[in-house]
């Protein structure tokens, strides 16, 4: 499922984000950051730079929007499918040792 859904990833993940996309890297964000500080600097104009963590942005969300998001961008049905598995009727489990 993740093969597949790599090839189209990149169509639905806006060009800003580059974690996780294929073939986009963290340096293209510092490269951006960069590129703005110095517009912002040279322009002198009043600004301000937010930075927010994401970390475990996806178990923030809840399953009917990502539903609703995955079908707007027309996920195919059998592919939604086993997206939604995953997203349902979960558990988690580690083995440390063994």
């Amino acid at each position: 499922m993740v093969n597949r859904l790599k090839g189209a990833i990149g169509e639905i993940v806006h060009p800003d984000q580059t974690c996780g996309v294929p073939g986009r890297r963290d340096a293209d964000s510092l490269a951006l950051i960069w590129d703005t500080i110095q517009y912002v600097t040279d322009s002198k104009i009043r600004a301000a730079l937010l930075g927010l963590d994401q970390e475990k942005a996806f178990d923030c969300i809840s399953p009917e929007s990502m539903e609703m998001v995955l079908h707007d961008f027309g996920l195919r049905e059998r592919l939604f499918g086993y997206v939604k598995m995953v997203y349902t009727d979960f558990f988690n489990s580690a083995t440390v040792n063994g």
